[in-house]
């Protein structure tokens, strides 16, 4: 049983664009994760066809809900929902590039980059 469903949304990242310099990317899909009850709304193109990586964002949630216990602290206060589906989706590799997405900032890298690289790499 997939832990998510795909829903049809508003656009969670209105200001998105192709990182790598491209044209405007509409997101349009949202994935409802059931074990978590929360949902993460996913980069799509126009065709529909869903651009963020579910396999990286499965992690990048366990992640930061690990780092948060860790820490005793809120998960948002980690890494927003939208930062992770900004890292999932764009997958950055300088901290310029990551300070460009939409939901990071230095907190955030400063929080979650270290975990962020192991997750993407693994």
């Amino acid at each position: 049983m997939p832990r998510y469903e795909i829903q049809t949304g508003d656009a969670f990242l209105p200001e998105a664009k192709s990182h790598k310099g491209g044209e405007r990317i509409d997101p349009t899909k949202r994935i409802k994760y059931l074990d978590y009850r929360d949902i993460y709304q996913v980069v799509a193109d126009d065709e529909g066809q869903i651009l963020t990586d579910t396999k990286l964002l499965d992690r990048l949630i366990e992640d930061r809900g690990k780092k948060a216990k860790e820490k005793g602290l809120n998960a948002h206060s980690i890494v927003s929902d939208k930062g992770l589906v900004s890292l999932a989706t764009y997958k950055p590799s300088t901290l310029e590039e990551w300070l460009s997405l939409p939901g990071l900032g230095k907190q955030s890298y400063l929080n979650f980059a270290a975990d962020y690289l192991k997750a993407k790499d693994g």
